[in-house]
């Protein structure tokens, strides 16, 4: 009788470093911080009283016109992962309470660009001003090399998170190139 091979097992995973206090406490902070943001998001909603899809819209469009990127209506579909038209009714909405303006895109005459009115950056500013500046004084408080070091984790963090079907996710070890703060505009 002849021994047949077997397939290997699958070696599994390294978890050594799983236990490790650094990494417990890495994960900890950074439950910490989607808690503290997930609370922020919902004062932000309750003060500007607004729903999640509107909210995020107007986030999507502060950080994307930081970025000197043009949104059409398709980008947040896509975004926020909603057809577009409720999308369509969602920027309706934002665009009767003055938060947005739909204007022609200069390339495509059937496109709409999508912009922040100065309203919506007032608005914005005014219910989440205290919070950006509490954020840039923790920020500032630290040096470059724990600033590179915080950035490129957090950024590997988002790019592990992120749905590999959207295309606007960074990707790791990308680098913000530009300031996201909206103050800076006020």
């Amino acid at each position: 009788m002849h021994d047949v091979p077997r397939p290997h097992a699958p070696e599994p995973p390294d978890t050594s470093r799983a236990g490790r206090p650094a990494t417990l406490a890495a994960l900890e902070a950074v439950r910490l911080l989607d808690d503290s943001l997930d609370r922020t998001h919902h004062r932000l909603k309750s003060a500007v009283e607004m729903n999640a899809s509107d909210v995020s819209t107007l986030r999507m469009l502060v950080i994307r016109e930081r970025q000197g990127t043009r949104t059409t209506p398709q980008d947040i579909a896509e975004h926020l992962r909603l057809s577009t038209a409720t999308v369509t009714t969602l920027l309706d909405r934002l665009a009767a309470a003055g938060h947005v303006r739909r204007t022609p895109h200069p390339a495509d005459r059937r496109s709409r660009i999508v912009e922040l009115t100065d309203q919506a950056r007032s608005t914005f500013l005014r219910h989440f001003g205290g919070e950006l500046q509490a954020m840039r004084e923790v920020i500032e408080a630290r040096d470059d090399a724990d600033l590179d070091v915080v950035t490129a984790f957090l950024t590997d963090l988002a790019a592990a998170l992120a749905d590999p079907q959207d295309q606007t996710q960074p990707t790791r070890a990308a680098r913000p190139t530009q300031a996201t703060w909206p103050e800076e505009d006020a």
